[in-house]
């Protein structure tokens, strides 16, 4: 048996530590909570067992408080909790008892995280339910913890969304023909995780009215930038590629040939 024979403060700690001495000799130091948890006084007698059990509570309380501090900055999923841990040297015999501690105590909810990401996500950003799924599937959490969390994201919802994110993809497609503007908000809303039926509802909400003078003027402007880029080739073969580009870029054919006839 060893008896404590001084407890002394830590200095440049950002936590509460003390140094503990047994039989007049530094042995080991503790957080505040494991001095009290194990009554660590002047006088108090200690074996190796209890020793022994002592400081390996302490680095494991270590560890948690640690991990606390990295969730102080947000929430996290289990998984990147425990990479934090293995980041900090934590022994792998620690992290389950660290991790549990944490769930009990509400710090690590998988099911919580995935909800509140998919509330922000509804609210802010527009993304679509295949976004948020593949979001939270990188982070490790369980298909049936993520398919519970997008049941807040119900079809309505997705539709609204998906109608306000087409709208402002429309607007900045403004140089484009009818067409092309279509097939980008269409790709940007692929992109973004919104199922065919969805986009399919969300196109006919934002698609702006046509507008032909609109879509001539830009048509006339694509032509003669086309038939300028093309003007090594003769007539016939010239005609040809002005029509293929005009084609890719979305413009009817009739109106294509139009243009042909009335400009060259």
């Amino acid at each position: 048996m060893a008896k404590i024979t001084k407890v002394t403060t830590q200095k440049n700690r950002k936590r509460h530590r003390y140094n503990i001495f047994l039989d007049g000799q530094f042995a080991f130091g503790v957080d505040e909570a494991v001095l009290v948890k194990y009554h660590l006084l002047k006088g108090t007698e200690l074996d190796k067992d209890q020793i022994k059990m002592i400081t390996s509570f302490d680095q494991q309380n270590t560890a948690y408080l640690r991990a606390l501090d990295y969730l102080s900055y947000g929430l996290r999923t289990a998984a990147e909790v425990e990479k934090k841990l293995a980041d900090f040297d934590t022994p792998a015999s620690m992290v389950p008892p660290v991790m549990e501690r944490l769930s009990q105590q509400g710090y690590v909810d998988d099911s919580n995280y995935a909800k509140s990401y998919v509330r922000t996500e509804m609210r802010l950003d527009l993304k679509g339910p295949g976004f948020i799924r593949q979001h939270l599937k990188q982070k490790h959490v369980a298909d049936e913890v993520i398919e519970q969390a997008l049941e807040l994201f119900t079809p309505d919802i997705q539709l609204t969304n998906a109608t306000k994110l087409a709208k402002k993809v429309f607007k900045r497609q403004g140089r484009r023909s009818a067409r092309q503007q279509e097939e980008r908000v269409r790709r940007n809303l692929i992109q973004n995780g919104y199922n065919s039926n969805i986009i399919q509802q969300a196109l006919a909400a934002a698609r702006p009215e046509p507008d032909p003078k609109h879509e001539a003027d830009l048509l006339d402007r694509e032509a003669k930038k086309a038939w300028h880029h093309y003007g090594k080739y003769q007539s016939y073969e010239r005609k040809q590629r002005v029509k293929q580009l005009l084609f890719r870029k979305g413009y009817q054919l009739d109106d294509i040939e139009r243009w042909l006839d009335e400009n060259v």
